[in-house]
């Protein structure tokens, strides 16, 4: 006899979402090691082409520490800029998000984030959450926010209800 399970419901545009539950710690840290993979293999990318631009280009030995600095700056915020913020403006999702079916919205369950807010949750407050050995994400596992969503005043919830 085969027994029946929960029934699953997922998201509806129209519906309210304020009854969805927080998503779970292993949902969002599954979510985030595969957008960090894909992250990861874009800055692989850019790293290669920075050596190489850098080893034609011979620039003077004077000028090598700008181009430290540029290349620090744009692997470190503006490609995972170029890479979160698009992705979670139209939708709350980055690819992570979507295969787990999980979303970001605003504590007030605002589903539309400003662009400030996103670049505030993803990139300050996820370097603040990691500064102390992950604590910040480690909140997660005991029912609290992580500090990136308190600082950035956002929300990640499961877009799948057991009914």
């Amino acid at each position: 006899m085969i027994e029946e399970g929960p029934i699953v419901k997922y998201h509806n545009q129209k519906e309210d979402i304020s009854a969805y539950p927080p998503a779970s710690f292993a949902a969002r840290a599954l979510a985030f090691f595969i957008d960090a993979m894909i992250l990861g293999a874009i800055q692989a990318s850019f790293a290669a082409f920075y050596d190489f631009a850098i080893t034609k280009m011979a620039p003077p030995v004077e000028s090598y520490i700008f181009f430290h600095v540029l290349y620090a700056f744009l692997n470190a915020i503006a490609l995972p800029s170029l890479y979160f913020i698009p992705q979670i403006r139209r939708s709350g999702q980055t690819i992570g998000k979507k295969v787990l079916r999980i979303r970001i919205v605003g504590e007030d369950n605002t589903e539309k984030l400003s662009p400030g807010r996103i670049f505030l949750r993803e990139i300050i407050g996820k370097f603040v959450s990691a500064v102390f050995f992950g604590a910040g994400y480690m909140m997660r596992l005991f029912g609290l926010d992580t500090f990136h969503d308190k600082m950035a005043k956002t929300k990640v919830i499961s877009l799948k209800v057991l009914e």
